[in-house]
């Protein structure tokens, strides 16, 4: 009998193929008819953007140009379908399961001539993921490190069921670059120019949280999404389908943000958000950019630092609670005693949180041993476990950055210089300064990048370069009781100065000031800082000059709207300048809305007896 059957199965075997290969050639028919292609779901799947696919893998591609063909690679996907395989997860069906379902739905696949293959690795994987809701993450700008200025995004998917108790442990997908560690200064160059690959990557949340919250200080904005079971299940598979795939990163548009919109747009392919940045793509923007789509937006979540905790708690206390604060870190109060008991039980509760953050932010940065703080934690718990829980509340801050105005900006300006007018306009290519509308950004934190400004006096026809600015980036972090930051900035650019005498050359300028700044509460930051600079160009003897001297300024939000700002600053350049420069400026922002603003300004530059007045109003549009 078996030799019977195994005669009939050789005798069908060519039969089969046959059918197998007609059935393709079905197939692949009704997708050039459908023209499937072209279709919006394929290229996002291969991930297309104008006439190649951005991935650089050569093994996420069956077809031999299928990164610059996408029809071809459709055809050798479903070619693949058919294929043997001694190991079902090697079978393209299981290597490419987001692109096998796709085609099953457009197609309606006949299981019984195209089988339908079980994939156990994916199956396993799938899993454990267990995806729930789908939360878009917004760390927000780090300002000590100015690579991190502009924010983070990443996607956090919350396990079925489970609840917020249990978000810590969800896995959270990110982009990043294979950036090495002794890259140093080369890194910045590589990230400009795409020498770096970059890849998707899960990890639990809770890492994250400890990177970005508990070490580098930055808050977390969460925004759960209104995507459909059916949508993130997709956007899985094509992370299955990923997990060997390269792509070619670039810092400012081929980035985290670019990527994870590009992610999204599988399943909402009819929608793109990677399609509409063309030169770059800042976090911000890319945030905004994924929650102006209609109704996506479920629910916002806000998760302070313990840096951030740790201030708005100290800002709520007066200074005797601040020192006994601080007299339990050092071990000369103890939590429970009678003193603390004849608190109100909202102080009480205060003072051990604070503490008790205190305690977590040292350890979180390594500044103290668990083993150190343990005893002192044990008991601020024991003491605060009877107090009221409500306590813990802190306010949402007015930084969420999905409030923020566009990175770019359009200037029209007039104004009057040395007694003649002027009119100016102004290109800026990224991304805040310390006067823009302040709702989505952080005070004292500011980044300018690729900033023109052409100028015409009414009485020359011609147009002038006033000034471009390359960078300009700023951390004003304020110091407390338990935090002492360097505030900072660094500059280089060209710009026009008054050198007496009636001299406005256009200068090279590069210059980095570091100092201390400190919050005044209601809306107030001062800061002193000692710049240093290197003035370039031919208005100067020897063609450069070296200077030094301090700056000291107020930044003020003195309404919703309002921001205002007032500076001194005088550098001495004892070669080739022969003298002290000084410079004060004054200037109010007022916020027309979130994405246009009316700026007045003034400043007086010079020389000591030699100064000049300098008055203007500029209209903002940021986009």
């Amino acid at each position: 009998m078996s030799r019977l059957f195994l005669i009939l199965l050789i005798a069908l075997l060519p039969v089969t193929a046959a059918s197998a290969d007609d059935y393709l050639s079905s197939l692949e028919a009704a997708a050039q008819t459908q023209r499937l292609g072209d279709a919006p779901e394929w290229r996002a799947l291969l991930h297309y953007r104008g006439h190649a696919s951005e991935v650089v893998t050569p093994d996420f591609f069956l077809a031999a140009d299928g990164r610059h063909d996408p029809a071809a690679e459709l055809g050798a996907t479903l070619a693949a379908f058919f294929a043997p395989a001694m190991d079902a997860d090697a079978s393209a069906q299981c290597r490419f399961v987001a692109r096998y379902h796709w085609l099953k739905e457009q197609l309606h696949f006949d299981v019984a001539r195209l089988p339908e293959r079980q994939c156990p690795a994916f199956t396993r994987w799938y899993a454990g993921i267990d995806a729930g809701d789908l939360v878009l993450v917004f760390p927000a700008a780090y300002l000590n490190n100015p690579a991190s200025m502009y924010g983070h995004t990443f996607l956090r998917f919350d396990r079925t069921g489970r609840g917020p108790e249990a978000e810590l442990e969800s896995p959270a997908v990110n982009f990043s670059a294979d950036i090495a560690e002794g890259d140093g200064l080369a890194a910045a160059y590589k990230g400009l120019f795409g020498r770096y690959r970059g890849r998707f990557q899960i990890e639990p949340y809770y890492r994250m949280v400890r990177e970005y919250a508990d070490i580098q200080d930055r808050d977390i904005w969460e925004y759960r999404l209104a995507y459909t079971p059916a949508e993130r299940q997709r956007i899985l598979e094509h992370l299955w389908e990923l997990k060997d795939a390269r792509f070619r990163y670039y810092f400012f548009d081929r980035n985290c943000s670019y990527y994870l919109l590009a992610l999204l747009d599988v399943a909402r392919p009819e929608h793109p958000l990677a399609l509409r940045f063309v030169y770059q793509v800042i976090p911000g923007d890319a945030l905004q950019g994924a929650l102006s789509q209609p109704d996506l937006l479920e629910q916002e979540r806000y998760r302070p630092s313990l840096a951030t905790r740790l201030r708005t708690r100290l800002a709520a206390m007066d200074d005797t609670d601040r020192a006994r604060v601080l007299a339990m870190l050092s071990g000369h109060l103890t939590p429970g005693t009678m003193e603390l008991q004849a608190l109100p039980p909202g102080r009480q509760a205060a003072i051990y949180d604070t503490v008790t953050d205190r305690l977590l932010y040292t350890g979180a940065r390594g500044e103290q041993e668990k083993d150190d703080y343990a005893p002192l934690m044990q008991a601020v718990i024991q003491a605060r476990a009877s107090l009221p829980e409500d306590a813990d509340a802190l306010p949402t801050p007015g930084t969420d950055p999905a409030l923020g105005h566009g990175s770019m900006r359009l200037g029209l300006g007039a104004g009057s210089e040395a007694g003649s007018c002027y009119t100016e306009l102004s290109l800026r290519g990224a991304y805040h300064d310390l006067l823009d509308p302040t709702p989505g950004f952080a005070a004292g934190a500011a980044i300018d990048m690729g900033e023109i400004t052409l100028r015409r006096y009414a009485a020359d026809a011609r147009v002038h370069l006033e000034s471009l600015e390359l960078f300009e980036v700023t951390a004003l972090t304020p110091r407390d009781l338990f935090y002492q930051p360097l505030s900072w900035d660094v500059g280089a650019g060209w710009g026009r100065r008054w050198l007496g005498a009636g001299r406005r050359p256009l200068l090279g300028d590069l210059h980095t000031g570091l100092g201390v700044s400190y919050d005044l509460g209601d809306g107030g930051l001062i800061y002193a800082l000692m710049d240093a600079s290197l003035l370039t160009g031919g208005g100067i003897a020897d063609g450069y000059a070296l200077g030094m001297g301090p700056r000291a300024g107020l930044l003020w939000r003195a309404a919703p709207r309002l921001n205002l700002e007032l500076n001194a600053a005088a550098q001495d350049f004892p070669d080739h300048l022969h003298g002290i420069s000084l410079g004060y400026t004054a200037a109010a922002n007022l916020a027309l809305g979130r994405d246009a603003s009316l700026r007045l300004s003034w400043s007086r530059q010079g020389l000591p007896g030699d100064m000049e007045d300098e008055t203007g109003l500029h209209l903002y549009w940021y986009f």
